[in-house]
């Protein structure tokens, strides 16, 4: 079999890895009856293929029970914007942004890990994403950050430090 290679996550950059595409093990019985362990017989079924990312779990479509299905997951997973160019600058912004929110959330604006939700996070960073002409300098960053807060009933003042 030849070597497979996946493009990059098109969402984050991050590793890609094909899944599934193979016999789905089943019991074996011998001739009286007794288990003898799991196996495959040309009667097993295929498990889907399809490609996963290793980092954000991103994953394209799967492809059932065809002797080419692992070849079409692979191909649908390529089939898309080229990581190579200029698209490979958005997963690196977007890198930063998740590695700086909890970073400000907790270093910063002080406040507890029990407030600082997953959902909370993630709002903050497509938030900043989404407006990512505040990322400029850190003043405007923490005062976009602030708004978003405060929808979610959390004002970074309440925990400042004295």
């Amino acid at each position: 079999m030849e070597k497979i290679e996946l493009k990059p996550c098109p969402f984050c950059g991050g590793k890609a890895e094909l899944k599934g595409g193979d016999f789905i093990p089943e019991p074996q019985i011998d001739s009286t009856g007794v288990y003898i362990g799991m196996g495959v017989t040309p009667e097993c079924e295929i498990s889907p293929a399809y490609v996963e990312c290793t980092n954000c779990h991103a994953y394209g479509p799967d492809f059932d029970e065809t002797e080419d299905a692992v070849e079409k997951a692979v191909e649908a997973w390529n089939a898309r914007a080229d990581n190579d160019t200029e698209a490979t600058k958005v997963p690196a912004l977007l890198a930063f942004i998740r590695q700086e929110v909890p970073f400000r959330l907790k270093n910063i604006f002080n406040i507890p890990d029990e407030k600082i939700s997953p959902n909370i996070v993630d709002v903050c960073v497509w938030s900043l994403y989404d407006n990512s002409d505040v990322m400029f300098d850190y003043d405007s960053m923490d005062e976009h950050l602030r708004e978003v807060l405060k929808k979610y009933d959390i004002d970074p003042d309440d925990y400042e430090e004295e």
